[in-house]
């Protein structure tokens, strides 16, 4: 774990906006399956 770094790398970036994206995506749908098993019930 580098603390000294002088710019954020792109590619670092790029995979960590990556990877919150598809993070949030799989809560979205966790919360419409169970609000469709709420209304559902």
């Amino acid at each position: 774990m580098e603390l000294l770094v002088p710019e954020p790398d792109f590619m670092e970036m790029y995979h960590n906006i990556k990877f919150q994206l598809r993070y949030n995506l799989v809560i979205v749908v966790a919360l419409y399956l169970i609000q469709k098993v709420i209304l559902l019930a």
